[in-house]
């Protein structure tokens, strides 16, 4: 005699335990999985909002070397970076190879801010930089608070006049080796070097590693 009830209970039991042992097996085996991946990326993400959080300020100045202004600019923008560049005033600055800038900012607007790094790029610039008196006392402060300084190739002119450059090794354009060992550098005939928050390169080739290095320390 035969009993559709009964069997479509039996199999309703055995559907159900099916899917107690498949749910339980899911608690306990994807679930703290998930909960570890989910935990990372709420890590990640919010690293990733404090690398975005790090401001980084870029000089202008007529006579800049064009790629040395522009590269570092741009790359710290693809990071994500709060960067700004700066100049005396804020009009069209016309670069050492013709390239026209307009800065986001004039110095006067963020004197008084503390960035997490300082890019100085070469060319002609930093001769005129290094007569600003507020621009010298601005790098100046922000080394002594152990932020970042990246100069490239002439650059080091406005870390002498910054009076920072004493008992560190640097590097530059070969011209101003020199000016370097004058005002107490330990001169390194390297493509770049680091040392502590100073970071040094030699021309718009050699920035290269140095930028990338920069990216690495803002992120640490």
């Amino acid at each position: 005699m035969d009993f559709p009830g009964f069997s479509i209970i039996i199999i309703t039991i055995w559907v159900s335990e099916q899917l107690y042992f498949d749910l339980s097996y899911f608690f306990q085996t994807f679930l703290p999985a998930y909960g570890y991946y989910s935990r990372k990326n709420q890590f990640i993400n919010l690293k990733n909002k404090l690398d975005m959080g790090k401001k980084v300020i870029v000089l202008l100045e007529k006579m800049v070397e064009d790629s040395e202004f522009l590269y570092p600019y741009l790359r710290m923008k693809e990071e994500g970076f709060d960067v700004v560049s700066v100049a005396p005033e804020n009009k069209v600055y016309q670069g050492k190879g013709g390239m026209s800038f307009k800065p986001d900012k004039a110095f006067a607007e963020v004197k008084n801010e503390m960035f997490d790094a300082v890019v100085v790029p070469g060319g002609y610039a930093p001769d005129l930089w290094r007569r600003d008196a507020d621009i010298v006392a601005f790098v100046r402060d922000h080394f002594q608070k152990g932020k970042i300084v990246a100069s490239i190739c002439h650059g080091p002119w406005l870390l002498i006049s910054a009076g920072i450059v004493k008992d560190r090794k640097v590097t530059g354009f070969f011209a101003i080796k020199d000016d370097l060992l004058n005002a107490g550098a330990r001169y390194q005939a390297q493509d770049w070097v680091e040392d502590e928050n100073l970071l040094s390169s030699t021309n718009p080739q050699t920035m290269l590693p140095m930028i990338k290095r920069l990216v690495e320390m803002l992120k640490e």
